[in-house]
């Protein structure tokens, strides 16, 4: 059994938000924007689909964006900016100080 929580319709609309969110702010940093998301709550299997969704809908591997998967993490790249989502705990300790977004969620 799993400690992940399960997902509803109004989940899945707020993860989509806040993956708008995170890409949002990466491309806008103009160079070497990168977000982490510690996700505590959700697995990478279960938030994949649903960020692949929203990535899809805005052309994001048309344009170049690339994704790369293990157990535990999930990284979306695009050009120099990057997103990355993991369940490890231990990732989010070694965040490098210079992350322009951190999430705990």
């Amino acid at each position: 059994m799993s400690n992940y929580c399960s997902l509803d319709n109004d989940q899945r609309i707020h993860i989509k938000g806040l993956v708008k969110f995170l890409v949002n702010d990466m491309l806008s940093a103009g160079g070497d924007g990168d977000a982490f998301w510690y996700s505590k709550y959700y697995s990478i299997d279960q938030l994949e689909p649903i960020i692949d969704e929203y990535l899809n809908s805005i052309n994001w591997f048309q344009h170049g964006g690339t994704k790369s998967k293990d157990d535990k993490n999930l990284d979306y790249k695009r050009w120099q900016e990057s997103f990355h989502i993991s369940n490890d705990e231990e990732f989010w300790k070694n965040i490098p100080v210079w992350a322009q977004v951190k999430i705990a969620y």
